[in-house]
C-alpha cells in the first residue's frame, strides 16, 4: 500500500508574485514613499488657499475651501486605508504591492479633483 494525500482542499501555496520577498520589498518602500509624499501634498494643498488672494465678491469659497480639504486629506487617507490593507496582504503572503499602487493612484486622482474644484471656483 502506498500513501495517499487524503481528499480535501490542496495545500495553500504562494503562486505567482505574492508572498515574495519582492513583493515585500516593494510595498514596504512604497508605504514608505506615500508616507512622504503624504506630507508635500498635505503642504502643497493648505498652501494652496493663497489662491483665493486675488479674490474679490465672485469667488465661491465654499468650494475653495472643500477643494482644499480633499487636497489636504485625502492623500493621508488613501495611504492609512491601502497602506493598512497592503500590510493585512502581506501579512496573508498575498500580492500587496498592486494595493498600494493603486492607493497612490487613487490619492492622486483625488488630489487633482481637489485642486480642479479649487481652480474652477477662483474667479
Amino acid at each position: 500500500m502506498t500513501a495517499t494525500t487524503p481528499p480535501g482542499t490542496p495545500p495553500r501555496t504562494t503562486a505567482g508574485f505574492g508572498g515574495s520577498s519582492a513583493d515585500v520589498v516593494l510595498t514596504i518602500v512604497l508605504i514608505v514613499l506615500g508616507f512622504g509624499a503624504s506630507v508635500m501634498a498635505s503642504f502643497f494643498g493648505a498652501l494652496s488657499i493663497m489662491a483665493s488672494d486675488g479674490c474679490s465678491d465672485s469667488c465661491n469659497y465654499t468650494m475653495m475651501n472643500i477643494g482644499v480639504a480633499v487636497m489636504v486629506f485625502t492623500p493621508w487617507i488613501c495611504w492609512l486605508v491601502f497602506g493598512i490593507w497592503g500590510i493585512v496582504r502581506l501579512a496573508r503572503k498575498k500580492l500587496a504591492v498592486l494595493v498600494v499602487v493603486a492607493g497612490g493612484v487613487l490619492a492622486v486622482a483625488l488630489y487633482v479633483v481637489g485642486l480642479v474644484l479649487l481652480l474652477a471656483t477662483a474667479g
